[in-house]
Formats: C-alpha cells, sequence, structure tokens
C-alpha cells in the first residue's frame, strides 16, 4: 500500500507542479490536499530537498511574483513573520559558529535544511495570501481542505482494518504521518474543519460533514497520543463556548460522562497507554512515577529550564539543545532526552528571550486574526472561518507545549493555508462591520420583548 501511495501521491504532485507554472491559481487548489503529504512525495538527490518542498518554493515564489505591482495591503501576520524569519537566521548563524566544527553540525548546518525546517511551512501564507485569485471565493479552499482532512481521517480507518502497521505501532495508528503523535495532533487540529462548514450547509452535506468530525475524533483517540487528546478537548470547549452555551454544557456533561464509558469501549492497546502515564519508573525521585514518554518531557523541561538562563537573550544556536543538554541531563537519560520535544523550549533555549517572544506575537496575531473575524458583522459562513483558525489555533498551541509540529514538518501546513484565507476574508469585511455592535455572545442575558437591559450605575 505504501509503494502504490508514494507513485499515487508523487504523481499527482508532479501534476500539480506543472499546473502552478500553467495555470497557477488551479495548482494552487490542488496543492492544498496534497500538502500534508510530504512523507509520500519523490525526494530528490539534493539533500533536505523533496517534491513537496519544490511544491512550497514554486507557489512562493509564483505568489510573490503576482504581488508585485498591485495594489493591496500586506497580509496581517507580515511583520511577526519576517521578524520571526530574521531571529531564526540569527539562530542559525549563532549554531553553526558554535557548533561548525563537530562533524554532524557541519553537515547540517551549513545547509539551508535547519533553519529549513523552521520556516519551510510559514511560506505557504505569503503563497495563499498574495496568490489566492480573486475569482475563487475562498470556501473553496476550505472544501479542498476539507478533502484533504477527510483523506487522513479515512485513512485512519483502513489501518486499523488492514495495515500491519498499526499493530506493529502497539495498536497506534500513524497514519498518513507514519507516526502517531503527528496523526493525532493533525487531526485534533483541523477536524474541527467540518463542524465550521457544517454551519453553513443544511440536510446530507451536514449528515457527511459531521461524519467527518466523528471519524476525526476517533482517529485522535486510537493515535493514542495524550497531547492530542488534550488538543481535541480544549478545542471543542473553545469552539461550543463561542457557538453555544447549551453545546457547551452538553459537551462538559459528554466529557464527565466519556471517562467511565472509555474504559469500556476504547481499544485495550489505547486505554492501557493512558493508564500507564502516571504507572512507569523511569527517572524515579527526578520524575516521579511517570511513564517513560511523560518522563522525559519533564526531565527536558528541567534541562531546558536550566539551559535558557545559561543565555536567555539570542539562546544557544540552532542545535543548541542537543549539544548543550546533556551537562543538566540526569545520568543515564537516553538519547531521545536531547531533542526539546516542545516548540516553546527549542525557542527558548536555541533562540532566546527574543525569538520566543516573535514566536508569541505570531500566535497572537494568527489566534486575535480568527477571533475578530469571527465576532465581526461578516456574513455568517466567513465568521465560521475565523472561528476555525481560533480553534486550530488554540490546538496548536497546546500541542507545541509537548511537541514540535506547530511549524515544522507536513502537520502544519493546513494552519498556514487556513491563516492566509482567512486573512484575506478579514481584509475584505467593511470597516463599518468591525464598527458595528459585536455579534451577541451566547453567554450575555438576552434582552425580552418589552423589557429594557439592566443600565449600570457608578
Amino acid at each position: 500500500m505504501n509503494l502504490a501511495l508514494q507513485i499515487l501521491v508523487s504523481t499527482y504532485a508532479l501534476f500539480t507542479l506543472i499546473m502552478l507554472v500553467v495555470r497557477f491559481e488551479r495548482g494552487l487548489l490542488l496543492l492544498i490536499p496534497i500538502v500534508p503529504m510530504a512523507a509520500y512525495t519523490y525526494r530528490t538527490p539534493v539533500m533536505g530537498l523533496n517534491l513537496n518542498n519544490l511544491l512550497i518554493y514554486v507557489a512562493f515564489s509564483m505568489g510573490l511574483l503576482r504581488r508585485i505591482g498591485r495594489q493591496g495591503s500586506l497580509p496581517p501576520a507580515t511583520l511577526p513573520l519576517l521578524t520571526f524569519f530574521g531571529l531564526t537566521l540569527i539562530s542559525w548563524l549563532v549554531g553553526y559558529l558554535n557548533y561548525r566544527n563537530d562533524a554532524y553540525a557541519y553537515e547540517t548546518l551549513r545547509w539551508f535544511v535547519n533553519i529549513e525546517r523552521w520556516v519551510l511551512y510559514t511560506l505557504l501564507y505569503f503563497a495563499y495570501y498574495f496568490g489566492w485569485s480573486d475569482k475563487i471565493p475562498e470556501r473553496t479552499g476550505f472544501h479542498w481542505m476539507f478533502a484533504g482532512v477527510l483523506i487522513a481521517a479515512v485513512y485512519n480507518v483502513y489501518e486499523m482494518i488492514f495495515s500491519s502497521a498499526y499493530l506493529a505501532y502497539s495498536g497506534r495508528a500513524g497514519g498518513l504521518f507514519g507516526q502517531a503523535n503527528s496523526n493525532g495532533i493533525f487531526l485534533a487540529s483541523y477536524g474541527f474543519l467540518p463542524l465550521a462548514l457544517a454551519g453553513t450547509v443544511r440536510g446530507g452535506r451536514r449528515v457527511l460533514y459531521a461524519g467527518a468530525f466523528l471519524l476525526c475524533t476517533w482517529g485522535v483517540i486510537v493515535s493514542g497520543s495524550r497531547a492530542a487528546l488534550v488538543c481535541l478537548v480544549a478545542a471543542g470547549l473553545v469552539f461550543a463556548f463561542y457557538r453555544s452555551k447549551r453545546a457547551f454544557l452538553w459537551l462538559v456533561l459528554g466529557l464527565a460522562i466519556s471517562v467511565p464509558v472509555g474504559s469500556v469501549l476504547l481499544p485495550k492497546s489505547i486505554l492501557t497507554r493512558y493508564e500507564s502515564t502516571f504507572q512507569g519508573s523511569d527517572y524515579e525521585g527526578v520524575a516521579g512515577k511517570l511513564e517513560g514518554s511523560a518522563a522525559n518531557r519533564v526531565v527536558q523541561n528541567e534541562a531546558g529550564f536550566k539551559l535558557f538562563l545559561d543565555s536567555p537573550i539570542l539562546g544557544h544556536g540552532l542545535g543548541g539543545f542537543y549539544y548543550r543538554s546533556p551537562k543538566y541531563l540526569p545520568p543515564g537519560a537516553p538519547d531521545v532526552t536531547r531533542s526539546a520535544h516542545s516548540t516553546f523550549l527549542a525557542f527558548a533555549v536555541e533562540g532566546g528571550i527574543l525569538s520566543l517572544g516573535a514566536l508569541f506575537w505570531l500566535l497572537g496575531t494568527l489566534a486575535l486574526n480568527g477571533k475578530h473575524l469571527y465576532e465581526s458583522g461578516a456574513p455568517e459562513e466567513e465568521r465560521l472561518y475565523g472561528l476555525f483558525l481560533l480553534v486550530c489555533m488554540v490546538a496548536k498551541i497546546i500541542a507545541n507545549f509537548f511537541n514540535t509540529e506547530f511549524i515544522t514538518g507536513d502537520v502544519s501546513s493546513f494552519l498556514w493555508i487556513t491563516a492566509a484565507l482567512v486573512s484575506r476574508v478579514y481584509a475584505k469585511v467593511p470597516m463599518q462591520s468591525f464598527a458595528t455592535k459585536p455579534i451577541p455572545s451566547p453567554w450575555r442575558p438576552r434582552a425580552r420583548p418589552g423589557v429594557q437591559p439592566p443600565v449600570a450605575h457608578g
């Protein structure tokens, strides 16, 4: 199946590359569902470059070319992104100067590969903001994104039924990414797109979107990723909070009921993983009785905090955590603990307080962009796109306390496309729509007919 999928995806990617050159707008649409499938695209002989990366570079370049000579505002996240790029380049230079004599660092840090892993997928933001045609509604992009989410969710079902990889991974679904944590975070982050789209349709299509959301939820559960499960719950609470008081309260009740019910319905391998979180014995006296994966993160955070204090302004440069952390790790710590396993920890240690501040600035800009669009007087469909971006950002922020999947890798691809499309919608909403009274919150008491709302005195 993997070989057949690689041939199919690589052929589709090659066709997409041709379309990006011949008919750029159509090529952008074709790129959406395939961009998370980097693992299945052809890898070129050039180090760090595969067909998927080439597609992103071409889309970014063509998008910038279309911006030249045209009137229009810059996307809202331009300044924080450029600041982020600049500080990442500084971190790369610091890392190269610090570790250039090491054979491993010399091979990785001398080329763009190490810096590329932080900035590659952010280029999609500019590619889709500048390159998107005004003749194609943004809803079309979200529907193509839904196709990509649905493919990932359906592949989970296939893997559980037919693939030996599911059993080889201790009963955890690795999905299209071949890695259970990445698979779970992807579905938890973008699984709310079907719910957002369901709010804009009626009848059978709403059932289709609801079914896709349930598939995504099941995919998060069978991935066995505890971080992804926390992301799913938090994103669901935010989505329900903004949509309906009743939905929020029902969700809280459902979560309370799901704990005892889940012990009966969940696969044994998944249930065992969740239960083992506080039944480990690794690093006794350092991380208590936490299971190995969770214990690693406790140890990493402790070492990372000490590393951060050593160089809090500019950090230790890219690769700094790997080369400097053994100084602070407990004796006998496995090699896996030399990876930060947290985007925020990695930025604090390797880029210092400046890079970490730029990252939070970027996160806050995107999240507020979605929130402001949802609270504007825009049409309901466009408001739901803003809510989806906000929910997606909540999931991504939580996930990256435990993983480095926010900016790196194909897991982050849909985030930047979503941010670009929402920014385009946001830019087209008339200013008076933001100046008018915001959409009433479901948590504000509604005035009854003939009854004046209370007036505050002070």
